[in-house]
């Protein structure tokens, strides 16, 4: 038996996974950063090609989703707990879903109202994102990131509240204004969309701590 079938035999068939979670990463972060680009655009034409391509980017991360589980249900050994992959992949999905949800309600509304704190948290969304895309590519040696992946979470939990705090500062001067029902109506949506978005970084990051746990 040459050196080439065993190692065929013998390294570990759970390294497929890891291309696939890099790539689950760069989505959200793309995502993330056309939903900042959203935020900065009140023409309509753009906010409906911005919405499109955050739509596709959701279906993207299904895909590579399904992929995943594909992967994981034909695994024996795994470096992690399988359920706790299964739980991340779907928390992933539900803020990309949030994200669809904003960009919908800003394009079906014609929505060309610019806010700071819209921007203000489409911003902390985007470096949560980069965070996220880190500590997922960071699963593929587990052991020697766990102190990275543990800063990276540090970090979202302060992204968490920082946005939070936006979504409160940003309800109190929005909601002030004197407007008509409906403009209140839109704001009101996106501004709920929104915090879907952040309490989806917070269990987002749950999950990770979660598998850093079971693997110390």
């Amino acid at each position: 038996m040459n050196h080439n079938i065993l190692h065929n035999v013998f390294a570990p068939k759970y390294y497929s996974l890891f291309p696939y979670l890099a790539k689950c990463g760069d989505n959200i972060v793309d995502d993330a950063g056309h939903l900042k680009m959203l935020m900065q655009t009140k023409e309509p034409d753009k906010q409906a090609l911005i919405a499109d391509y955050i739509k596709n980017a959701e279906k993207t991360g299904e895909n590579l989703k399904e992929v995943i589980y594909s992967i994981l249900n034909n695994l024996i050994i795994l470096p992690f707990d399988r359920e706790d992959i299964n739980e991340l992949l779907n928390k992933t999905d539900d803020l990309l879903e949030s994200i669809v949800e904003i960009g919908q309600i800003v394009n079906v509304n014609k929505h060309t109202e610019i806010f700071a704190s819209y921007a203000e948290m489409s911003d902390l969304i985007g470096e949560a994102a980069a965070e996220i895309s880190g500590c997922l590519k960071s699963l593929k040696d587990i052991e020697g990131n766990k102190h990275k992946m543990y800063t990276s979470c540090n970090t979202l939990i302060k992204l968490y509240k920082d946005a939070e705090d936006v979504y409160y500062e940003g309800i109190l001067d929005i909601f002030s204004r004197s407007d008509n029902a409906t403009a209140l109506s839109v704001r009101k949506m996106i501004f709920e969309a929104f915090m879907e978005c952040i309490k989806g970084i917070k269990s987002i990051t749950e999950s990770f701590r979660t598998i850093l746990i079971k693997v110390m």
